[in-house]
This record gives C-alpha cells, sequence and structure tokens, in this order.
C-alpha cells in the first residue's frame, strides 16, 4: 500500500538515497536532465524516455523503461497511462522528475497515488514561449505556474 503524505520521500531524502523516475520525450530534453548527473548518480534511478539512438548512448547501463513514439489520441493516452501506472506501481518513487508533455503527462496526474514527490522542470527557452506543462499538470496537481504565482490559464 503506498505512503501519503509524503513520509516515505522525506526520510529517502534524509539518508540520502531516493528513488527517482526521471522522464522527458525527446533529445533535448534528455540533454537537459543529464546536466543533473552529479545528483542523479547518487541515487537509485529509473528512466523513461523514448528510444532513440541518443538516448541509447547516453542511458548506456542506467535503468530505462522505453516509451512509446509520441502521436495523438485516446490510444496513446491509454498506453502512456498504462505506462506510468506499470513503472509507479514497480518502483515505487521517492521522486518523479519530468521535463515536458506528452509521454511525460500521465507520471505527474498518477505520481501522487504512489505518495511520490513530484518535480517538473520547465526549459527555459528565449526563443518561444513556455511549454504547456504547468496547462496539464495544474488541475491534478495542484500545481501553479512559479513565474505567476498562480495557476496558468490553458
Amino acid at each position: 500500500m503506498p505512503e501519503f503524505g509524503h513520509a516515505r520521500a522525506l526520510d529517502a531524502a534524509e539518508n540520502g538515497e531516493m528513488k527517482v523516475i526521471l522522464v522527458c520525450s525527446s533529445p533535448l530534453h534528455l540533454s537537459q536532465l543529464m546536466c543533473l548527473r552529479p545528483w542523479w548518480e547518487q541515487q537509485e534511478t529509473t528512466w523513461v524516455t523514448l528510444r532513440t539512438d541518443d538516448a541509447v548512448a547516453r542511458l548506456d547501463g542506467e535503468r530505462v523503461v522505453w516509451a512509446a513514439r509520441p502521436s495523438s489520441g485516446l490510444p496513446l493516452l491509454a498506453h502512456d497511462l498504462r505506462l506510468a501506472w506499470r513503472v509507479l506501481y514497480d518502483v515505487r518513487p521517492d521522486v518523479v522528475i519530468r521535463t515536458e508533455d506528452g509521454t511525460t503527462s500521465p507520471f505527474s496526474w498518477i505520481s501522487r497515488l504512489f505518495g511520490a514527490r513530484y518535480v517538473e522542470l520547465e526549459v527555459f527557452d528565449p526563443t518561444r514561449q513556455s511549454t504547456r506543462i504547468p496547462c496539464t499538470t495544474t488541475r491534478f496537481t495542484n500545481l501553479g505556474d512559479a513565474r505567476a504565482g498562480q495557476p496558468t490559464p490553458c
């Protein structure tokens, strides 16, 4: 039975090693999560990402769950929900970190059911507006847009 109230995550943080799931879909976002290597190498880490040549090379030796190619529609959403449930059930993480929409959204929706802390990293790109992460998570996780200090209207 999952622990609620994030007690497990806080205990793990005090002991130094946490179970972490890192979720991303694109090679760009994988590159950005690789910048956190000094931190995630100290944790028990599971990756969820698309199988690309870059991802296979960079995650060699890591525990990886390969996600489906992004597409649209209800069949993909159903697949992604099953994937998120299976991975969260198997790993029982203390923390889930994701960087974008698509395959990663169901992890934010379901992580709380397993008592995991949830962190979203929005990529800063001065050439375009922000991603839709706040739009897909605010309704499910009570998160707001940190830049505005309030929920993002979607």
